[in-house]
């Protein structure tokens, strides 16, 4: 009887001991299976729009994959992770997050760079801590002083189609001025009645200016007209000079209560041009950019036509003043002076 009481207490023992492990594995199955949910319903495109100036935003594309990875970018193609890229997770207190693995094509340390988000009731990313795009860490400063951050809302490609204008054509608008020219042939009857015949002295008279020295006299302004153009082709062209200059545009926003500078400097060398800019937004936004660009230049007097994102300079002195789209941000050309 005593071999069989321990036969049967083992027994319970070893079945309590493999319920227990069951119950034990069940809750990280189940938390593995919710996050995967959340990931396949997050999937997708977003973007969000930053309003540097009246005249100025920029557009952030995020895309969220199905296993929960994530990619920025300033496009929907995604080629490439310099803006961030990373994988979606939660805090060790449970805030949703994302977890950069990657900026600006450098990798990052895991938990480096953690930004928590929240999921609007319309499906937006709104994020609640820092966020990084690239090189940048774009926030919104509010009246009362409290900072948020951008919300990224789902991408729908057919809302950024522009609709098609509509074409007008006056057709109707024609003056019917035919009839009003047949009283042409009345009027004809006039000059046929006046004494044509008794001007024949007109020619006579024309024998006076035959005789007057016209063209003796316009001799003096040809020989000064060549004297007056020479100094405005030659003067000009020494005065510019290959090399860098630089210079800055500061513009305060009162839609915004928000600065916009512009520090710039650009190289000029046979021919071609190297610009760079960075911008730095202060005051309603805290927002700075790093961008550069390349394009050719060629030289008229004190002129210059540029192609890409500069359209024209002009040359004073040791100053160039530039007309073009001083950022990638730039809804409209400002114009710059940069100096030597």
């Amino acid at each position: 009887m005593t071999i069989l009481a321990l036969c049967l207490a083992s027994s319970l023992t070893s079945c309590t001991g493999n319920e227990t492990k069951t119950d034990d594995t069940t809750p990280e199955t189940d938390s593995l299976t919710e996050q995967a949910q959340e990931f396949a319903e997050l999937e997708g495109v977003y973007f969000s729009k930053i309003y540097m100036t009246e005249t100025q935003s920029v557009d952030l594309y995020l895309k969220i994959s199905a296993d929960g990875s994530f990619v920025f970018a300033r496009g929907t193609d995604f080629e490439n992770s310099e803006k961030g890229s990373g994988k979606l997770g939660k805090t060790e207190s449970g805030e949703n997050a994302f977890f950069y693995t990657a900026i600006n094509g450098s990798q990052v340390n895991k938990g480096e760079k953690t930004s928590t988000y929240t999921i609007d009731k319309d499906g937006s990313v709104c994020f609640t801590s820092t966020m990084w795009f690239g090189s940048t860490a774009p926030k919104i400063t509010n009246d009362d002083g409290t900072i948020s951050y951008p919300v990224f809302t789902k991408y729908d490609p057919s809302s950024s189609v522009e609709p098609k204008d509509t074409e007008t054509t006056n057709v109707t608008e024609s003056t019917s001025t035919v009839p009003a020219d047949t009283n042409a042939p009345e009027e004809t009857k006039k000059p046929e009645t006046t004494t044509v015949p008794e001007t024949t002295k007109v020619p006579e008279q024309t024998k006076k200016p035959e005789t007057t020295t016209v063209p003796e006299e316009t001799k003096k302004p040809e020989t000064t007209a060549p004297a007056e153009t020479k100094p405005s082709v030659t003067e000009p062209t020494p005065t510019f000079s290959e090399g860098t200059y630089t210079g800055s545009l500061t513009k305060f926003v009162d839609a915004m209560n928000s600065n916009v500078k512009y520090d710039i400097s650009i190289s000029f060398n046979n021919g071609t041009y190297e610009y760079k800019v960075k911008v730095t937004l202060s005051g309603g936004m805290d927002y700075t950019a790093d961008e550069s660009c390349s394009g050719t230049y060629t030289l008229n007097g004190d002129k210059l036509s540029m192609s890409g994102k500069m359209s024209e300079g002009t040359i004073y002195g040791t100053s160039v003043t530039l007309k073009g789209y001083l950022s990638s941000f730039a809804g409209s050309e400002e114009t710059v002076t940069v100096f030597k």
